[in-house]
């Protein structure tokens, strides 16, 4: 029911995350990739067609690589076209030299090339193919388009074009100024630091267009037009707007060939287009992608060829997984626990397009778990489908309520059961006044699917359960939406309606039915509040908290114009109206409080705040909420509850520009799509997260999508995990749904083999079941006796009373593991009912991109590991010296007081560890209250 992106569904996947050995391609001749439409070879450098009978010419191609620099013109090498040189002009469309760069023609953004006219007049069909280097310029500023064939945007006669602008894409119309347009996003970017292939077809038939970087297809649409409907065919050019004297920049980076085919190229006629390296860059993709399932318990198949190459299988251990090398079907033989299983795949080129070109087998590695036959955990839980649930404890049961009127309680976190109160039975006649008087709309005039995130808080002064329920009522550009209070002297009701708290969605001709001119005054400036990327919002979502001051707090918001917090009277539950705020842009506003996160129409809602010793938490989620929307809980910090909230890195909530901060390590991400043993499901799009503090124990409470191809893609769960506290005051997850209590691990128990995952914050599930890349698989990591590190890993660690550091120093492609990282030690229960020893932390330096509007981050991110404890767990192993590097000055602090984890003391040396095996690693309580947040 959120806002989704809409360009979620060209996301970039991660690739097979593999410890993979790529042994490249071995090139024959110089450095510099000639078109395949040309030949070189002759002595005179004049250069001629030499593709082959079955491949179609192109109708012109330029080589720019051979162009002197100082030339004002490249000819057309292509032998018999009719089309004419292509030239090269300033700014201003007047002839200028080339400047060369690494062989190729340099686009600095003064010079682009004109190309001849009517290059597409009267083709349906066609494909452009260049050969460029991207340059960052293009990902910000001014507008920047590589190519565009056909006439100018300003007219209405059609025009097809490609651009690298913030990411790349392809659209073509036959109207002016993008009018009636087909926009293609593609699902990733050219890259910056090396030549690429670009290919673009549209197949006249059917108007499909296609765009391939290095012959490995990235869009796919269908246009409403073809190039032969274009009314001109005068503004042919690489590197000018498609809508030239105005303010667009010109491109920016180099080109070494362009040529185009008067054909939609096939996949296969594209990859012989492609020069040696670019055919090596395929074959490496193709590796990384492979249709590789995370987790399995029954036989599947494995592709045994790809367009470019024969795949051939080898699996670590075989008589778990045995691969038919003919067929490519692996089967499988369960064991009881869950094993892990490394199937290796040897890719050898079966074509090129080159004759110079000689590849030797590329190798990679791809993870797996092979579930095992034990049951013992499919009985712990009763599950309940409850949305962006809010979590409170009353009366020794615990109760979640939800969007939509979903509401379910427990008396162990573990065994839900749904109940109904009045207002699931009566809720129009109790909110219709309130519906009618704002949210509703003729657009929306139903409020039975918009009563969305209730937060349940006790309001000690009035003596009431109190919910925050959010009314939505959408709209564009105006979200018109409401918070409402209900009070109940009984937490399973009867629930009374009190009255709205903050409105959203208002202008001049309708504010007047808010409470806006009683805060603002009359005649209030609301301009505002018009723009969903300055302070118009969507007022849902609440999050509500006593500061510990006497100060009564609530949170809100979703998307558009960020998250924001106002103060209530905790007499009434409602607004305070004697406290003010000053409208200073992007930190506070007259009516909306204090900023706490997001804005400028970035993603982010449904904040959950908890505090902790010196800190306030802030967790809220990114993306959409959907199966493929990329939801996840991100987490920030504050010394004081109105911020401003810092993430991992020292990063800021509050954005500084629009971007889409899926891409970035903007907060820590606790959580994500993965595949590890003793995993029941694998989940995705986790998020609406709820704190609960019960017994100094610390949980989160969330609702959680499935990953799967088929069935009912949007079901949804409530589930519930333990959290601890790092050495530097981070709160982290557990690694497996909460069934007991978190205990205390042994010295003798921490050396072993680990599966560890690494919380991905810039790649999400977008589709494709379990064979998704961007499903990350667990990375074999073992903490050796004496300190050391092995398995796909190389490095040290060392432990004290409670945490573990690791600094990982190597590791093998995929793990997406180095630098430093601290964390904390348990034991637990996996989801099978296996015990195991764990340990959750944060760090590493590997994600250092936090956002277009901030410098480089550190790159921390959140991890655990987890392996089974078994009865050859003994009291032999050697626990090293305490590292003495102390944690970085900028994640320290003062941590919590009741139940705190143990900070200080002495490191287990050997003797000691050896000595003892009854010696623990306290993994201490956690103290904080909570109750949170909610929608579906």
């Amino acid at each position: 029911m959120r806002h989704q992106s809409s360009s979620g569904a060209g996301r970039r996947g991660r690739g097979g995350v593999a410890a993979a050995a790529l042994m490249g391609m071995i090139l024959a001749g110089g450095t510099v990739a000639s078109p395949a439409w040309a030949d070189q070879s002759q002595a005179d450098g004049s250069a001629t067609t030499r593709m082959s009978a079955s491949q179609p010419q192109p109708l012109l191609g330029y080589d720019f690589s051979a162009l002197a620099p100082g030339a004002k013109e490249a000819e057309n090498t292509v032998s018999g076209s009719s089309f004419g040189p292509a030239r090269i002009l300033d700014a201003d469309g007047r002839p200028t030299g080339a400047v060369k760069t690494d062989d190729a023609l340099l686009f600095d953004g003064t010079t682009y090339v004109k190309l001849p006219d009517d290059i597409l007049s009267g083709r349906a069909n066609a494909t452009v193919s260049i050969r460029v280097r991207n340059d960052s310029f293009n990902a910000s500023g001014p507008w920047t388009y590589l190519w565009s064939l056909g006439g100018t945007g300003q007219q209405a006669v059609g025009s097809w074009t490609v651009s690298t602008h913030t990411s790349l894409y392809t659209s073509i119309t036959s109207k002016a100024n993008g009018q009636g347009e087909t926009y293609l996003p593609a699902s990733k970017n050219l890259p910056d630091d090396r030549f690429s292939t670009l290919t673009a077809t549209i197949d006249g038939k059917n108007n499909m267009v296609r765009l391939y970087i290095n012959g490995l297809q990235v869009a796919e649409g269908k246009a409403t037009v073809n190039p032969a409907a274009f009314g001109d065919h005068r503004h042919n050019v690489i590197g000018q707007s498609r809508y030239p004297g105005i303010d667009d920049a010109l491109f920016h980076g180099a080109v070494q060939s362009f040529a185009v085919y008067p054909q939609a190229l096939d996949a296969d006629q594209i990859v012989a287009t492609l020069p040696s390296e670019d055919l090596g860059d395929l074959i490496d993709q193709q590796a990384t992608s492979l249709a590789v399932p995370a987790a399995v318990d029954g036989d599947f198949n494995l592709p045994v060829s790809t367009s470019v190459a024969s795949v051939r299988w080898n699996s670590s251990a075989p008589g778990t997984v045995s691969v038919n090398a003919a067929t490519g079907r692996a089967h499988v033989v369960p064991g009881k626990r869950d094993v892990p299983v490394t199937l290796t795949a040897r890719l050898q080129a079966n074509r090129a397009s080159r004759s110079s070109l000689k590849a030797k087998a590329i190798q990679q590695d791809y993870r797996l778990v092979v579930r095992g036959t034990s049951k013992d955990g499919q009985n712990a839980y009763s599950r309940v489908s409850v949305h962006d649930p809010s979590v409170v404890k009353a009366g020794g049961r615990y109760y979640v309520f939800g969007s939509h009127r979903a509401w379910a309680r427990s008396t162990d976190l573990k065994h839900w059961e749904p109940f109904t109160n009045n207002l699931s039975r009566d809720y129009q006649r109790i909110l219709d006044p309130i519906w009618k008087a704002w949210p509703k709309q003729s657009s929306n005039p139903d409020v039975t699917g918009n009563m969305w995130a209730p937060e349940v808080y006790y309001n000690a002064t009035m003596k009431k359960w109190c919910m925050y329920l959010s009314l939505n009522g959408g709209g564009f550009p105006f979200q018109k939406s409401v918070i409402v209070l209900l009070t109940a002297d009984d937490i399973e009701g009867d629930w009374s309606l009190v009255g709205p708290v903050v409105y959203s969605g208002f202008q001049e001709s309708n504010v007047a039915a808010t409470d806006v001119p009683k805060v603002l005054g009359p005649n209030a400036d609301l301009s505002r509040y018009a723009s969903l990327t300055d302070t118009g919002i969507n007022a849902i979502d609440a999050c509500v908290k006593d500061d510990g001051q006497g100060g009564l707090w609530m949170s809100f918001g979703s998307w558009f114009g960020g998250i924001w917090m106002i103060r209530l009277d905790p007499r009434t539950g409602l607004r305070d109206y004697s406290t003010t705020y000053p409208t200073q842009a992007n930190q506070s506003d007259a009516y909306y409080g204090h900023k706490l996160a997001g804005g400028f129409g970035n993603s982010g809602e449904g904040t959950a705040l908890v505090h902790q010793g010196d800190w306030w938490y802030l967790m809220l989620s990114y993306g959409g909420l959907g199966q493929t929307g990329g939801y996840q809980m991100r987490e920030f910090r504050s010394r004081s509850i109105t911020g401003p909230y810092l993430d991992q890195n020292g990063k800021p909530a509050v954005y500084g520009r629009a971007m889409n901060d899926l891409d970035a390590n903007r907060g820590l991400r606790i959580d994500s799509t993965f595949a590890q043993p003793g995993q029941d499901q694998v989940l995705t799009s986790q998020g609406g997260n709820a704190l609960l503090v019960d017994d100094d124990r610390v949980f989160n409470v969330y609702h959680t999508r499935f990953v799967r191809a088929e069935g009912n893609l949007e079901e949804h769960q409530v589930r519930v995990k333990q959290m601890v506290q790092t050495s530097d005051g981070w709160l982290v997850m557990t690694p497996f749904e909460y069934r007991n209590p978190v205990g205390r691990v042994s010295a003798s128990q921490v050396v072993g083999d680990y599966q560890v995952v690494v919380h991905d914050p810039v790649h999400y599930y977008a589709g494709s079941g379990l064979s998704s890349p961007a499903i990350y698989r667990s990375a074999s990591v073992s903490l050796l006796a004496g300190g050391r590190l092995g398995g796909q890993v190389q490095g040290s660690w060392t432990a004290t009373a409670g945490g573990l550091t690791i600094k990982v120093d190597s590791a093998d492609p995929g793990t997406l593991l180095h630098g430093v990282y601290r964390a904390r030690l348990g034991r637990q229960l996996d989801e099978q009912g296996h015990p195991v020893v764990f340990f959750s932390g944060l760090g590493g330096d590997v994600f250092t991109d936090a956002g277009a509007d901030v410098s480089k981050a550190a790159g921390a991110v959140a991890i655990w590991g987890s392996r089974p404890l078994t009865d050859d767990d003994g009291n032999h192993a050697t626990v090293p010296a305490a590292d003495p590097t102390p944690a970085p000055a900028d994640r320290s602090g003062k941590e919590g007081k009741a139940g705190r984890l143990p900070l200080t003391g002495s490191a287990l040396s050997a003797p000691v560890a050896a000595a003892s095996a009854a010696l623990v690693l306290g993994l201490g309580a956690l103290v904080f209250t909570a109750i949170r947040r909610a929608r579906g």
